[in-house]
């Protein structure tokens, strides 16, 4: 486990010399600035004033300010969740073609390090930077709206922990396609495929414009497997707005996972039969 932690902090290092970090930073201020900003504030502000002014005088009819926010705050955890997943496979699609770049790997291999370890440290570096990434996005909206609404809450952070459970996922599809074929390309292909495959493909409604038949039960079959994005980001929506969580968004979770993991060990599989 110590070589994992190794190669993960390795990776970290990487990054940060070469001003990903910095640069992953900027462009999560600029863009959280962008949707902030893009929110209507105003008008939650003046519900926030109204509710402040007169609140004592008409009793519980009036909303409060926490409840006046809630859709603010689920408006902001989705864009963590929607443009924190895309960001994510755009960025990083190239670690691990790097990794397996001709000179690099057969350095890397040559050390007491195994094949698994190596692939588990990559998984676990990127993760790491998707969870930087995830907190450092939901501190910019946090900030943002506390400053200027004057409600602070953690609500916000609910849709970044979902984006990094969802790209556990997205990220062992791709880095499954690097061991298989060393391409940043593909990589970002696979990513994006699979999340468009997991937001649209697996919802009910879709499946329900398919006749009654063999046609519709081989469309289930077929994305039966698929992670359901479009219920982990409901889960980080409700989570954000005081919203009910059911059982299917928990068992969309736990889906979520066991899909990442059984991508990681098929590229176990594959990395450990390769002859580098």
């Amino acid at each position: 486990m110590r070589n994992v932690w190794f190669i993960a902090g390795d990776l970290l290092q990487e990054a940060s010399r070469r001003r990903w970090l910095l640069g992953m930073g900027l462009a999560i201020t600029l863009g959280g600035a962008l949707l902030g900003f893009a929110l209507q504030l105003d008008v939650a502000d003046g519900v926030l004033a109204g509710a402040r002014l007169f609140g004592g005088s008409f009793g519980n009819d009036l909303t409060t300010p926490e409840a006046a926010l809630r859709p603010v705050f689920a408006t902001a955890a989705t864009s963590v969740f929607g443009f924190g997943l895309l960001f994510g496979v755009l960025s990083c699609s190239d670690f691990a073609p790097t990794l397996f770049a001709e000179g690099r790997i057969e350095h890397l291999l040559a050390l007491p390090i195994r094949r698994a370890e190596l692939l588990l440290g990559v998984y676990a570096g990127v993760l790491a930077i998707a969870v930087c990434g995830a907190t450092y996005a939901g501190a910019v909206f946090t900030l943002l709206l506390g400053l200027k609404s004057g409600v602070w809450s953690w609500a916000i952070f609910a849709g970044g922990g979902m984006a990094c459970v969802a790209f556990t996922a997205v990220y062992a599809v791709m880095l499954a396609s690097a061991v298989f074929v060393r391409s940043s390309t593909l990589s970002a292909a696979l990513g994006f495929a699979l999340l468009f495959a997991g937001s649209a493909l697996t919802r009910p409604e879709l499946a329900a414009l398919f006749e009654s038949g063999p046609h519709r039960t081989l469309f289930t079959a077929a994305v039966a497997c698929l992670p359901r994005f479009w219920l982990l980001g409901r889960l980080g929506t409700a989570a954000a707005s005081g919203g009910v969580l059911d059982t299917d968004m928990l068992r969309a979770t736990l889906g979520t996972l066991v899909f990442g993991g059984g991508c990681v060990m098929l590229a176990i599989w594959e990395f450990e039969r390769k002859d580098h």
